[in-house]
């Protein structure tokens, strides 16, 4: 299990800056099923628009009108809530002491209630978080900043790479595999 206390581990940072890529490195030391969603966002098409999808970890991927939970324009972004309210079921019914991954928290979720429902029930769990966090200012985004679970690590192209080293020798997610040896990474 990647964590010992009920501290869950948030990664912020701006768009390209290596969250996604720090939580996937972080989740191949894992041996436990691992719950919760991803996010993807789709090259741009021929009009400038991007599509945004939601995924279960260890699923295959999938791009329908079903799983797409928004789009990005070049005018701006919006969320499909209903399409996000639909995908909630990732994050309930989860058994406790679960890896739960929620790749990316952003602005689109935040008018989907039953989603943005079940992810501050995750954070109130027994469960071991990990998750990336987009860095802007919104209720939604703060509430879960702000939350008494959540340590919340910035990463930029800077420290990207020693962050990963840092967030293993953090003693409130010491507990990594024993096997590990942070040295050779």
């Amino acid at each position: 299990m990647i964590m010992d206390k009920k501290k869950h581990l948030l990664i912020t940072g701006k768009i390209g800056s290596g969250k996604s890529t720090l939580i996937s490195k972080i989740l191949l030391l894992q041996n436990e099923p691992v719950y919760g969603f991803f996010t993807k966002k789709e090259k741009p098409d021929s009009f400038g628009n991007s599509y945004v999808y939601i995924h279960a970890p260890n699923q295959p991927r999938k791009y329908t009108k079903e799983n797409c939970v928004g789009i990005c324009t070049i005018g701006g972004s919006v969320g499909f809530s209903n399409i996000f309210d639909q995908h909630a079921y990732l994050l309930n019914n989860i058994p406790e002491g679960s890896l739960v991954v929620m790749d990316e928290l952003g602005t689109m979720e935040s008018e989907a209630f039953q989603f943005c429902q079940a992810v501050f029930s995750v954070l109130d769990g027994n469960f071991h978080v990990i998750a990336s966090l987009k860095m802007k200012d919104t209720p939604f985004l703060n509430a879960i900043r702000n939350h008494p679970n959540v340590k919340l690590y910035s990463i930029d192209t800077e420290n990207r790479d020693c962050l990963y080293e840092a967030i293993l020798m953090d003693q409130e997610f010491h507990n990594l595999p024993e096997q590990m040896d942070t040295s050779s990474h």
